[in-house]
């Protein structure tokens, strides 16, 4: 299976729906890209 990708910009909401999706599916299945630190990954 393949990972999912959550991008976030880093707002309060997005930091919060990247934690629930962590507690939901485990670190190991979905990758995480902050697109203030990494704009070109969009």
């Amino acid at each position: 299976m393949t990972k999912s990708v959550f991008y976030h910009t880093d707002c309060p909401v997005c930091v919060s729906a990247e934690q629930d999706i962590i507690n939901l599916t485990g670190s190991d299945q979905v990758e995480i890209v902050h697109l203030s630190e990494t704009p070109e990954r969009v």
